[in-house]
């Protein structure tokens, strides 16, 4: 693991250099797909910070930007009956938010 991915439990997310890659197993199905922007990452607020709560405490800001236009490409899979694996191709458009910070404000839903 590095800075430019996350890693939870069996999914994996890969900030690339032009791209975002995204691998993933849940209980029936596995993805396998690649994210490009086709415009510029977009940063929330004030060039990226966020208040979440109190202006003069530090802890209480984020920084938020996101992908509004992702060329999205790859695959969805599963296995059907005991030994079948059906591949099902994904093409498409899709959105990233990227939210970090010490901010200690923990009554944030999503």
């Amino acid at each position: 693991m590095n800075r430019d991915q996350v890693v939870i439990k069996d999914t994996v997310l890969t900030h690339g250099k032009n791209n975002l890659t995204l691998k993933a197993r849940g209980n029936v199905l596995k993805y396998d797909l690649t994210l490009t922007p086709k415009k510029e990452a977009v940063w929330h607020a004030d060039n990226g910070v966020l208040v979440m709560g109190f202006a003069d405490n530090p802890k209480e800001r984020t920084c938020y930007y996101s992908y509004t236009n992702l060329a999205t490409e790859g695959q969805i899979s599963y296995t059907h009956g005991k030994d079948v694996l059906v591949k099902m191709p994904v093409k498409g458009k899709s959105w990233f938010d990227k939210q970090y910070g010490p901010f200690e404000n923990r009554n944030w839903d999503w």
